[in-house]
């Protein structure tokens, strides 16, 4: 299903949408990088080769830098395809 709308709907639409994808974004990459670091912790206390290896504070600055930059391409790239599509919600055919 396709929506158009008013333009001022669509600007105040397309800044929220932005604020989402980066907000998801660096929300996951938060909670990846905390995982990273439990299993590793973990790993020593057991005495066990980790699984997942934490290389330290700068490495998951970097690591939640280029999340915000790959979330930037999405928004950049993908906004224009998917900015027509709605959820066909009450759609009865």
């Amino acid at each position: 299903m396709y929506r158009s709308d008013v333009d001022g709907e669509r600007h105040a639409s397309s800044r929220s949408r932005t604020a989402f994808v980066a907000g998801i974004t660096f929300g996951l990459g938060f909670v990846w990088e905390v995982f990273e670091y439990i299993v590793h912790a973990l790993g020593d206390r057991i005495g066990f080769d980790p699984l997942l290896v934490h290389y330290g504070r700068l490495d998951a600055v970097g690591d939640l830098v280029f999340d915000l930059l790959r979330a930037a391409i999405v928004l950049l790239f993908g906004r224009d395809r998917l900015s027509n599509l709605v959820d066909a919600e009450g759609d009865e055919s």
